[in-house]
């Protein structure tokens, strides 16, 4: 062996050893100088990305894990890596994609079932992570992290109404694999997501695949348009008390079978009962027209971000074609009128009894709806 193969040889000894000390840092350092001398050694790229991800460097886990698979496009740990940077990034089909690229090389390999397993219970299918934990359990018996890993899914297997839409999406998805240029399935899969599951990221990823399919068909963009709206930001301020009985019925979905949670509700709704239903009403008197304003404004970005056309015309005096600020500087104004507007009905003489009766009616309404609501549920259940 000559001289430069010898250093060779030592520097990946030394990064070896600092990788199975879990030294990330000294990794990172270290494996710089390897890379500069062979920059296409792509296990060196591997560890390099380890280790950025031990120490959350997304970015420059990225460029290494896509360094890595250009270099060891073959090797399933090189595809494991590219799926932690996409799950580090919360791009969860991505992952999932990467994942079964990794499989598809290794299938045998116990830790990347584990992984994958991870993957379908973050993006909330359960069902499919307790099989995936079984096979990973068959290739590694009384594995301290595949029985962990099962604990964990069998803390999530109880939540009855949302496992539906994950036996849902399954089978979607198994009609997928024999059909994958097939858009109403992505499509369907993004409804489940969006409408039963209220998971507008991998809704989005769903709606998208739909389009990049056929591009022309514009349910699948108003769909897309709708999963961007459920993740606007001024959107989810307008509408905060919509999003916070979302996320309550979802906690109390997660834990209702078990009894200290009942114990714990039933005062707590006592409690906030009351000012959950002025909260709403509130909502709904005050702050529901500001948020359909704002959506009227901002459609042209909307249409932006689904793909659809560059500029759009039309609207009252063709304001959909004004420049951003412009609109919305005009929503901020409209808002300030409200305000303002709201502030005179809270302190003009005389309004108090016609604020209380408006808030008491809406209360009692929501009372209705969440009646109906609640016996509509019951009936799907039976």
């Amino acid at each position: 062996m000559d001289h430069a193969g010898a250093t060779e040889a030592k520097k990946t000894l030394l990064l070896s050893r600092l990788v199975e000390g879990g030294q990330w840092e000294r990794v990172l350092e270290f494996g710089g100088e390897v890379l500069r001398d062979d920059p296409e050694n792509g296990w060196a790229h591997q560890m390099m990305a380890q280790a950025a991800l031990n120490v959350d460097r997304p970015r420059t886990a990225r460029r290494h894990a896509e360094a890595a698979l250009r270099c060891e496009a073959e090797d399933s740990f090189s595809h494991v890596l590219m799926a932690r940077v996409h799950m580090r990034e919360n791009r969860l089909l991505k992952a999932k994609q990467s994942l079964l690229d990794a499989l598809r090389l290794d299938s045998q390999n116990a830790e990347v079932w584990l992984h994958y397993g991870w993957n379908c219970l973050a993006r909330g299918d359960a069902l499919s992570a307790r099989e995936v934990g079984e096979q990973a359990r068959s290739l590694a018996p009384l594995n301290a992290e595949v029985e962990g890993f099962m604990a964990t899914v069998m803390n999530h297997t109880h939540q009855a109404d949302r496992l539906k839409g994950f036996a849902a999406i399954e089978e979607q998805e198994k009609a997928l694999r024999l059909n994958p240029e097939n858009s109403s399935i992505h499509y369907f899969i993004g409804r489940i997501y969006l409408d039963d599951l209220d998971d507008a990221d991998n809704a989005e990823e769903a709606f998208r695949r739909a389009l990049l399919l056929d591009p022309g068909e514009s349910v699948y963009r108003e769909a897309l348009a709708e999963a961007l709206r459920r993740k606007d930001w001024a959107l989810r301020i307008l509408n905060l008390p919509m999003h916070l009985c979302r996320k309550g019925y979802r906690v109390w979905e997660k834990y209702h079978d078990k009894g200290w949670a009942l114990a714990l509700a039933l005062p707590l709704a006592l409690v906030l009962a009351g000012p959950a239903l002025m909260l709403m009403a509130v909502w709904i008197v005050f702050l529901w027209v500001p948020a359909r304003v704002y959506e009227y404004l901002t459609v042209t970005e909307l249409l932006k971000k689904a793909g659809g056309v560059e500029r759009v015309r039309g609207g009252f005096l063709g304001l959909h074609g004004w420049p951003f600020w412009v609109r919305f500087g005009l929503f901020v104004v409209v808002f300030a009128g409200f305000v303002t507007g709201v502030f005179w009905l809270f302190t003009a003489p005389g309004m108090k009894e016609v604020i209380g009766n408006v808030l008491g009616g809406g209360m009692i309404v929501l009372l209705l709806v969440g009646f109906w609501w609640s016996a509509r549920v019951s009936k799907g259940n039976d």
